[in-house]
């Protein structure tokens, strides 16, 4: 069984088969090492190692969010029904990412991904399907102040 392996690594929780690591110095590498050497394995284990990708940057959060303000607000102009940006952020997590569907208590709850959990490659392509969505769907050109969305976007930075 794994969790004999898992008692090495408080913060695992047994429930899950998987977890992840981030290591961010020499030192914790050390550290993580050791504890897998002095761990007892019963099975075989499969190890990945990759580079961890960055959530979401402050400027992402920005552009959605004022993306999310004049839809709401070009919506309700055009339409004439007005629903705040918090529920067309709603809306369109629903529309553009993956359920998660997990079981409590024998009930069945679906939600999708938060926004402060998304990588930055996923928060810009929410921002794009956004943008895409709201001029093809509701005839709304968001704004998109070219220094804002060229950092939210990454263009010119490394990733």
């Amino acid at each position: 069984m794994i969790k004999p392996f898992l008692k090495h690594f408080p913060m695992a929780r047994a429930i899950s088969m998987k977890k992840n690591f981030t290591v961010s110095s020499n030192q914790e590498m050390t550290d993580l090492a050791t504890r897998m050497c002095n761990a007892e394995i019963t099975k075989p284990l499969l190890i990945e190692v990759s580079v961890k990708k960055k959530n979401r940057s402050l400027a992402q959060n920005k552009l959605f969010h004022l993306h999310m303000s004049e839809i709401a607000k070009h919506y309700g102009e055009t339409q004439g029904e007005f629903y705040p940006a918090a529920v067309w952020k709603k809306y369109y997590k629903d529309k553009f990412l993956p359920e998660i569907t997990s079981e409590i208590k024998g009930k069945l709850v679906t939600t999708t991904k938060d926004t402060s959990d998304l990588k930055m490659d996923e928060f810009a392509s929410l921002i794009e399907s956004v943008i895409q969505d709201a001029a093809q769907e509701l005839n709304c050109q968001v704004t998109l102040p070219q220094d804002m969305y060229a950092e939210a976007m990454g263009y010119g930075k490394k990733k």
